[in-house]
């Protein structure tokens, strides 16, 4: 059997991915960047910003620290950043702890303190 599998359909040849073989392919998966979308805790009016990292190369204090740098940058209303961004919690108000619980495209609120507002 070829590492192919075609397939003939109505409309011409269609190539199923899954059945090819990669030795890249778990290689691939760890340097894969996760997207998310981070909102700051108890601000209604932040629109929210997207945010980008590896997680093999990233560390919970790297992306932090980058929130933190972003929120400062950005002006947020009414934020107390002298201490930083600390905390990350799920929109239900879970915390984060460890960078394999962020989930590729969700959302999630950063907190200087480890109180949790909802919007």
């Amino acid at each position: 059997m070829s590492r192919l599998a075609m397939k003939k359909e109505d409309t011409g040849y269609e190539t199923d991915y899954d059945q090819i073989g990669s030795r890249f392919a778990e290689v691939g998966e760890k340097w894969r960047a996760k997207r998310i979308m981070v909102f700051k805790n108890g601000d209604p009016w932040f629109q929210g910003w997207e945010m980008r990292f590896v997680p093999s190369r990233d560390t919970m204090d790297n992306i932090y620290s980058r929130i933190s740098a972003r929120f400062g940058s950005l002006g947020v209303h009414g934020s107390d950043l002298s201490s930083g961004i600390r905390y990350i919690f799920t929109t239900d108000g879970t915390r984060v702890k460890n960078i394999d619980d962020l989930v590729e495209g969700s959302s999630y609120v950063a907190s200087p303190t480890s109180k949790f507002q909802a919007r």
